[in-house]
């Protein structure tokens, strides 16, 4: 039992320090690293699987731990890209970071904590009606029909499923007569008209913002902008909704290319 809760209280201030994570747009370096390949192959199907499975035996528990949350994070993506915050990745850190800490609170309340089930002796197969209940047959009905939407997608054309998109992309200039160049682009393939802004971070500080990008279905809008003082840390274009301005829609980042030490930003 101890030994449980403590798995507990470890799994909650992961979803914690993930939680932050999102809200600040912080990064850890390796930490961040680990933290997220937790929060998408582990955690959640970890306190899915004990919650509605408690009694499999340990590796029974792996492979059901590494099926669900890989199942919760894609459609977890999946629900994300038509809420007003978007899919990106603060949005998905601190989904995830929330749905781990709710299951981690409910097992906490669970009067409780089922070991792993008596593997039966070699030989021998253990099977009873009176083992089964509704959380089983609704996790193999959710697996049969994700199962089916991943054949009915595959046989499909992808080029005739209309998804609503957003493009943002940014390229560096290999010319070294022009080292600060950078062009970017947005393509709305939203099936509406949309209105974005623009900003580009150098070392986390704004150097220029465009506003009012009224993009018709189907367009694109293409710009550049040349740095003045160059640095070898990334440079980020950030992309916004005009009516979510506080919300980053996409991001990507570019990294100059390598020059001299007399254009290095001191």
């Amino acid at each position: 039992m101890f030994r449980n809760r403590f798995v507990l209280i470890l799994i909650s201030a992961i979803a914690v320090i993930d939680l932050l994570l999102g809200f600040f747009g912080a990064r850890l370096g390796v930490g961040s690293i680990v933290i997220g390949v937790l929060l998408v192959l582990v955690l959640p199907g970890y306190v899915l699987s004990r919650l509605m499975l408690p009694e499999l035996t340990l590796v029974e528990r792996l492979l059901v731990t590494l099926g669900l949350s890989i199942v919760i994070v894609g459609l977890s993506g999946m629900l994300l890209n038509f809420t007003p915050w978007s899919l990106n990745p603060s949005t998905w850190s601190i989904w995830l970071g929330l749905f781990t800490l709710v299951g981690a609170g409910l097992l906490w309340v669970k009067k409780d904590l089922p070991g792993p089930a008596q593997t039966p002796p070699p030989g021998k197969a253990i099977f009873a009606w009176n083992s089964l209940h509704w959380q089983s047959f609704f996790l193999y009905g959710a697996s049969l029909a994700l199962v089916g939407l991943a054949i009915f997608i595959a046989r499909g054309n992808a080029s005739h499923i209309d998804i609503p998109l957003t493009n943002l992309w940014a390229n560096t200039n290999t010319d070294p007569s022009q080292p600060g160049l950078v062009t970017f682009g947005v393509q709305n393939l939203e099936q509406q008209a949309m209105t974005y802004n623009l900003v580009i971070l150098q070392n986390g500080v704004k150097v220029k913002e465009w506003d009012g990008i009224q993009l018709d279905n189907g367009q694109t809008y293409s710009g550049q902008y040349t740095f003045q003082k160059l640095t070898q840390q990334p440079i980020q274009v950030l992309l916004y909704r005009a009516q979510s301005p506080s919300v980053v829609y996409r991001e990507v980042k570019v990294v100059l290319p390598e020059v001299s030490e007399q254009f290095l930003l001191k």
